[in-house]
């Protein structure tokens, strides 16, 4: 059972938990806090996920290459580490790292991590609880997943920004 700390609307922590079964019971101005980590490769494509076709929540779509809730008592960057460890098999160093930017959404804070590191897709080891496969993909080729109805997300202009967030930050 996940156990998820709770948020005010301003991002201060109210004292309760609350399991993540439970999530459709918090109200308006209780929060949890999710990361999604883009990874991006040295030529500028980001290593994406296939959802699990078990998953509650976009069943078999693309992704960023990681996502979930972090649990009560992980920061932020613990939940970043631990769900790309658990998901991909890759060990990230979140320490220094801070989320490129929020997204507030009802009863839920997103974090969002840009990273760039090569990885070998040979060397990933997916729990094939939550993932299907992964590859490397540019923006091309995820507008066409997007166009396909393959993609969790579905704001092409939201990934156009992603990718310039990552290419402003190389420089």
């Amino acid at each position: 059972m996940e156990y998820w700390d709770i948020y005010d609307n301003e991002r201060n922590k109210t004292g309760k938990i609350v399991a993540r079964s439970n999530r459709d019971s918090l109200s308006i101005d209780e929060n949890h806090i999710a990361v999604h980590i883009a990874i991006f490769n040295s030529n500028g494509e980001m290593l994406l996920q296939q959802r699990s076709l078990s998953k509650l929540d976009d069943p078999g779509k693309w992704d960023f290459s990681s996502r979930g809730s972090i649990l009560m008592g992980e920061t932020s960057q613990d939940g970043a580490h631990r769900e790309t460890l658990e998901e991909l098999g890759i060990d990230l160093d979140f320490n220094n790292v801070e989320p490129i930017f929020t997204m507030k959404f009802p009863n839920t804070f997103d974090d969002f991590y840009i990273i760039e590191k090569d990885i070998d897709i040979n060397d990933i080891v997916i729990q094939k609880e939550e993932l299907e496969s992964v590859m490397w993909a540019d923006l091309d080729k995820i507008i066409e997943l997007i166009n396909n109805d393959m993609f969790a997300i579905n704001k092409i202009d939201f990934m156009k920004h992603i990718f310039e967030l990552y290419l402003d930050n190389k420089k």
